[in-house]
């Protein structure tokens, strides 16, 4: 042993594997131009990374055209245009300003919907509480059956009017079934922070975590709630979530069993965009007031957004379909995404994650098309399938960045991930072989984990060393030192 410390003083730090990862930036040019323009013009204006409004994007075309259709196909799979966006950024990164420049055509157009429609909402209110009084009234005064079914069938016949709600920022899930209930099936938790995850865990149901509607939301499933004090009948609910949050909400996010368990945290797409604190600057010249250019962009997306609010719900069955070029590029990526989750696959040890990704990828071509021409009746083509595709593999990226598999994306960073937490687990330098197959030969193949070592060997990162046969009586299959600036610090 104490030639295999002394050995292990003498090792050199390890040379690397390769260059540094770094996830790819947004591909921005793939949006609608009128999202492009506002996306680049407000991250300048903010001094942000555009991957922040940009995925932000998404979340408000999905808030905008969720049940304006499907998007189908096949016969047998048609998926929803709704999303749930997460993006992850440290303090005073910006999170509030883009949120904001991002929803403002949203609450403008709903102010401008319930100011519109004011008085026809209250003559509807003041009618059904004139014939519930008048009901109540027959019923106290001994009224016939006959003269309570007719009130009863005034009552049915005016259609029950809300003042319009397309979001909400903090609700539970009892309160959230209500507002689905009350608007038509469908609602958005668009919010710059991440405290509804705290709502969704049972912050205030003694911890009970009660995320049925999360899960039924997501595939405009079916929502029956029946309890002593109520009862909730949704046929198709729709939910989208848009949320900006802090590295430790992430964290709880993905520690948390019955989130992660029930498939809730796996249904988001998320963005970790890159930091420009310690970069950003201001100019004494900058002028106080918008520019021209910044003018124009910000009419044009408001323009899109108010478009695709007015579109109308449609029914269930109602679906975008595709054109054969864009069925060709789906089939191919899907095929492509079902190899990389098979056995030996990318994917393989996150199937729960990437399963859903093509499935995403349907969807988001769905958005892109209703955003380009607002027409549920014209085919989406090639074109916005292939956009929607590129999209889908920035996500993966970001996906893989939350979970940490740019760290395995090869068999050798796996296997030196395990070697490193074993040893730090037992507070040792050394691990035997019969160990490491023990860890890890339920995961890769003798011969994988035979060329990662070997490749870990090359690089300096392990010594293998055989002890003296005396000492194992000949059993010993042979031990490996690791490097002491692997254990000291993140290889």
């Amino acid at each position: 042993m104490n030639n295999d410390i002394q050995n292990e003083k003498t090792m050199t730090p390890p040379l690397p594997l390769r260059p540094p990862d770094r996830t790819p930036d947004f591909p921005i040019k793939y949006l609608p131009s009128a999202i492009q323009n506002y996306v680049n013009l407000i991250s300048e204006e903010i001094m942000v990374s555009p991957d922040m409004a940009a995925t932000y994007s998404l979340a408000i075309l999905s808030l905008c055209c969720q049940q304006k259709a499907k998007i189908r196909f096949s016969d047998t799979w048609t998926e929803e245009l709704n999303l749930y966006v997460c993006i992850i950024a440290d303090p005073s990164e910006g999170k509030s300003p883009v949120f904001k420049a991002m929803i403002r055509p949203v609450n403008e157009y709903v102010q401008q919907y319930n100011q519109a429609h004011a008085m026809e909402i209250q003559n509807n209110i003041d009618i059904r509480e004139s014939l519930i009084m008048k009901k109540n009234n027959a019923k106290k005064k001994g009224g016939s059956p006959d003269e309570i079914r007719k009130i009863n069938q005034e009552i049915a016949k005016i259609q029950e009017m809300h003042a319009l709600r397309l979001m909400t920022t903090d609700s539970t899930n009892e309160a959230l079934t209500d507002l689905l209930q009350e608007q038509g099936g469908k609602i958005g938790i668009m919010c710059d922070e991440g405290g509804i995850f705290d709502v969704a865990a049972g912050l205030y149901s003694e911890n009970n975590s009660n995320i049925n509607t999360y899960l039924c939301a997501y595939d405009g499933q079916s929502i029956f709630v029946d309890r002593m004090t109520r009862c909730v009948e949704i046929p198709r609910a729709t939910l989208t979530v848009g949320i900006f949050a802090q590295y430790k909400v992430l964290s709880s996010l993905l520690s948390n069993a019955s989130f992660t368990g029930k498939g809730l945290t796996q249904r988001f797409i998320y963005c970790l965009p890159e930091s420009r604190i310690g970069t950003r600057s201001l100019s004494p010249m900058q002028q106080p007031e918008k520019s021209i250019e910044f003018c124009q962009a910000e009419t044009a997306y408001r323009q899109l957004i108010h478009a695709l609010l007015k579109l109308p719900a449609t029914e269930q069955d109602t679906c975008l379909t595709l054109t054969k070029e864009s069925r060709i590029l789906f089939a191919d990526y899907y095929n492509t995404i079902e190899g990389r989750l098979g056995k030996g696959g990318e994917f393989e040890e996150y199937r729960d994650y990437f399963g859903k990704s093509a499935g995403r990828t349907l969807r988001i071509a769905g958005l892109l098309h209703l955003a380009e021409c607002q027409d549920i009746h014209k085919p989406v083509d090639g074109n916005t399938m292939l956009h929607a595709i590129f999209l889908s593999e920035y996500f993966i990226s970001q996906t893989m960045k939350i979970l940490g598999c740019d760290k395995y994306n090869t068999d050798t960073d796996f296997v030196l991930e395990k070697l490193i937490k074993r040893c730090k687990k037992e507070n040792t330098n050394t691990i035997s072989v019969r160990q490491i197959n023990k860890d890890i030969r339920n995961r890769l193949s003798e011969e994988r984990l035979t060329d990662a070592l070997l490749e870990l060997e090359k690089h300096n990162y392990i010594q293998f060393y055989m002890p003296p046969k005396n000492q194992y009586n000949g059993r010993s299959k042979g031990f490996y030192t690791i490097n002491p600036h692997c254990l000291s610090r993140n290889c």
